[in-house]
């Protein structure tokens, strides 16, 4: 649901380099004849898969491409498993250095873990507790360096390492082997730091187990999901069809979808048929617009044609003007708020988003001169647990008391992160964010989750077409909701006859 803020490029690059080392380690060891025929099966599997087994993995973290590839999960917790004795291998022959082998060694223990995790993760299976620290100990080490987006991100990835056979020769020889045991033993420390501070956390959640939704008689709120990835082109046939599918069991009255302002007119189109269906049923459709330009009348324009062509009805604005003061976004938002209502979407509502750590932002949009309808609460990631969920939600209670307008709020998130905190933790969390915000008059509606994962490993259901626990939470508290809802009464009848 969260896309991570460093650039692809900057996690890419580290990951290349690691699996080209065992790449050329696994083929040097493998053509060793004295290093004997299991050693040398191995690391020649071990480098021969690495490479297509990471792209594999990687590829599994979103529906879009898990279509293609799903049928080669097995592929990368076979390469970690073949990697995983070459280190001891090599110190029993007395050809490797114990400084570099034991943090290597580790770090392959490490991967194998993270490999056990994504598997159990992709089958939809749910991890007791007690093995919860154990398991995402790899991926709670990696928000120590990349923050709390990788939680959920499926990029997060540990390749297995390998050892040469001889100690370092040359001095380029030796830093590359130090540099080699400075990364595996850091990488190694931060995972045993992150399983300890897992352990307490997914028990945390259980203080959400008991809190069912309030009711809202008067049917002012609803409960929804987000579909398909960041539209900019069409969206893949196999994916819409994935997500409808997810819909049609979930029963959800609203969807959130993220849109480029760049999109072509086709892409958009083909958006609108998607939610077509959803529109006729009368449910709320929340659309955010990414990538607006800083300046100038095409902003305007982005957000008419994509109320028009969506029919959305609240559009999130957000773009590179978000980093300017805030003094100076309302006559911005009012000028996308007016396009929005003179593109024939009658009753439209523009929104801007804002987290817990942005009290700023909330007062400005809080106020009525700002030209914002809406305010979308973004619940981000929480790496402390259910301590941070619950202090996420204080603050908002607070802001929410302390406005004076009677601003309309929607939640988009659970705070869940089942990845790092197991798939228990996501069913604990939803109920507890559904419960806090049917008990906020002013809050309409909550985007719990997306309904498939779409690149970040927080979706109700997995690429691979599995339930997450959550799922039943959100399907139960919408039946709910609807079912506590008054009958609208008849109109009364108009005495036609003539006297």
């Amino acid at each position: 649901m969260f896309a991570p803020p460093w650039p692809p490029a900057a996690v890419a690059a580290p990951l290349a380099v690691l699996a080209a080392w065992t790449t050329w380690c696994g083929g040097t060891v493998a053509r060793v004849p004295s290093a004997g025929p299991l050693h040398r099966g191995l690391a020649g599997l071990a480098a021969l898969l690495v490479l297509p087994a990471a792209i594999v993995a990687l590829a599994l973290g979103g529906a879009e491409t898990s279509t293609i590839v799903r049928e080669g999960a097995w592929l990368w917790p076979l390469t970690c498993a073949a990697a995983l004795p070459q280190p001891l291998a090599a110190l029993r022959r007395n050809r490797a250095a114990a400084w570099l082998v034991a943090p290597v060694a580790g770090w392959n223990v490490v991967a194998m873990l993270d490999a056990a995790a994504r598997s159990t993760d992709a089958l939809g299976l749910v991890v007791p507790d007690a093995l919860v620290p154990l398991l995402h100990a790899p991926r709670a080490a990696w928000t120590r360096v990349l923050g709390p987006e990788a939680l959920v991100a499926a990029w997060v990835l540990w390749i297995p390492l390998l050892v040469p056979l001889w100690p370092p020769r040359s001095r380029f020889a030796r830093v590359a082997h130090a540099l080699l045991a400075l990364v595996a033993g850091t990488g190694l420390g931060a995972t045993v730091v992150g399983g300890m501070g897992l352990v307490p956390l997914p028990a945390s959640y259980a203080r959400f187990g008991a809190e069912p939704p309030r009711e809202r008689p008067a049917g002012d709120f609803d409960v929804g999901v987000g579909i398909l990835p960041t539209v900019l082109e069409t969206p893949p046939a196999a994916v819409a069809r994935l997500d409808a599918s997810a819909l049609s069991l979930l029963e959800v009255t609203a969807l959130h979808v993220e849109v480029s302002a760049r999109a072509a007119r086709s892409a958009l189109d083909s958006l609108g048929r998607i939610l077509e269906p959803h529109r006729l049923n009368g449910g709320a459709i929340v659309v955010t617009l990414r990538d607006l330009p800083a300046e100038g009348p095409a902003d305007s324009l982005a957000v008419a044609v994509v109320a028009q062509r969506t029919a959305a009805t609240t559009i999130v604005v957000s773009g590179p003007w978000e980093t300017v003061p805030v003094v100076r976004l309302a006559p911005r938002v009012a000028r996308r708020a007016a396009a929005a209502r003179l593109a024939g979407r009658r009753g439209v509502q523009v929104a801007v988003a804002v987290s817990a750590t942005d009290g700023r932002r909330h007062a400005w949009a809080a106020d009525p001169a700002s030209g914002v309808d809406e305010i979308v609460l973004l619940l981000e990631p929480e790496p402390r647990g259910a301590a941070g969920l619950v202090r996420q939600l204080a603050t908002w209670s607070a802001w929410i008391a302390e406005t004076a307008s009677a601003r309309r709020y929607w939640l988009r998130g659970s705070g869940a992160v089942p990845a790092a905190h197991g798939a228990r933790s996501q069913r604990q969390a939803v109920r507890g964010v559904l419960a806090w915000a049917t008990s906020e008059p002013r809050v309409r509606g909550a985007i719990v989750a997306d309904a498939t994962d779409h690149g970040s490993l927080d979706g109700l259901r997995t690429a691979a077409r599995l339930w997450r626990p959550g799922a039943g939470t959100v399907l139960q508290a919408g039946r709910s909701i609807r079912e506590t809802r008054l009958p609208v009464a008849a109109p009364a009848p108009v005495d036609t006859a003539t006297p």
